[in-house]
């Protein structure tokens, strides 16, 4: 369903911005900052509640927000919404491409409705909305555009990671075709984020260490200020910075290497029964006891499947999926970077 008021312009005197996942996370600590800063908003999410809470607590503070209840799973939706981003008598200030979705689904299977879903909300809508932004904002002269990448983009690690990857190039595409009309547009390599992300897609955070997980407002704030710089790349704070370059520069095999031990480790889990299911078997056997299929560590838009890295170019810390830790990989991971003068 979609609700959008088709005679919505926008109020006279202040900037506005346009922001899709609006309502939780990432995009909701842009809204909030952008807020701050005297944007009137426009926030499109998929549930009513969340948009109105989100709406009542920016109006609280002296701007305007319009909600746009919208399915960005649904292409009918996104060209709507195209449609009526063009035909608006204004462009755009800033534009938050955040609206993402957890993706758990193997690539080798017949089954693609959760990576078709996953790729219509984190890859064809924000091209198509984006596109339809950055026309009216190069008209106007003037635009920030914002694309939610993840560092795990830059790590073999399934569908989600190739999403993102694909946005990133997109998004740097986007910006030097783009380059000298007064519109810029940076793309944010967020890591492990602190949201509802998680729990709605039935992500867990046991296996990350704390110094990995970052804050929306941190990564929105970062993300904002390099929109304003006109950088074209934006990776929240420094630990996430060494990971990408060493995950982007590094040896592939390294890589891939890494990829394949997170990919292991995820699969040992779920063949592991859970605690309540070897209870069970112990005092009651029952051919109805089955094994617990355990869930990814992660799924990032607000996460990265890479490893953690240090300064110095070696990997620090553990390989920890909430199922122990792979000490044998990261010995052999430190050893194999050493072969590459990685010290």
């Amino acid at each position: 369903m979609t609700t959008i008021n088709p005679s919505f312009t926008a109020p006279a005197g202040k900037p506005i911005a346009l922001i899709t996942g609006g309502t939780s996370g990432i995009g909701r600590a842009f809204a909030r900052l952008l807020a701050q800063r005297g944007y009137n908003l426009v926030i499109v999410a998929r549930g009513t509640t969340g948009l109105a809470e989100t709406a009542a607590e920016l109006q609280a503070s002296g701007v305007a927000c319009e909600q746009i209840r919208a399915d960005l799973a649904d292409p009918e939706t996104v060209t709507a919404l195209c449609e009526w981003v063009a035909s608006r008598n204004f462009a755009f200030d800033v534009f938050v491409n955040n609206a993402g979705t957890g993706l758990y689904q193997p690539l080798a299977t017949t089954d693609f409705a959760e990576a078709e879903t996953a790729l219509t909300v984190m890859g064809r809508a924000p091209v198509k909305l984006g596109g339809a932004v950055a026309q009216k904002m190069r008209e106007a002269g003037s635009g920030q555009i914002i694309n939610i990448s993840s560092v795990q983009g830059f790590v073999p690690m399934g569908m989600y990671a190739a999403i993102k990857a694909f946005i990133r190039v997109w998004s740097e595409s986007l910006a030097l075709e783009l380059a000298g009309t007064g519109v810029t547009v940076t793309a944010v390599l967020p890591g492990w984020v602190r949201s509802g992300f998680h729990r709605a897609s039935g992500g867990r955070r046991s296996g990350v260490p704390d110094f990995l997980w970052l804050d929306p407002q941190q990564v929105a704030a970062a993300g904002l200020r390099a929109a304003e710089r006109g950088k074209i790349r934006c990776t929240p704070s420094r630990r996430y910075q060494v990971i990408t370059f060493l995950a982007e520069k590094g040896p592939r095999r390294v890589v891939n290497r890494v990829a394949r031990a997170l990919r292991s480790a995820k699969s040992s889990a779920s063949s592991k029964p859970s605690a309540s299911a070897k209870l069970s078997a112990s005092t009651k056997p029952s051919a109805s006891t089955k094994p617990s299929a355990a869930v990814p560590a992660s799924t990032p838009a607000e996460s990265p499947a890479a490893s953690s890295g240090s300064s110095t170019g070696t990997v620090a810390g553990t390989f920890n999926d909430g199922v122990g830790t792979n000490h044998d990989i990261i010995q052999a991971t430190n050893a194999e970077l050493g072969e590459h003068g990685v010290r």
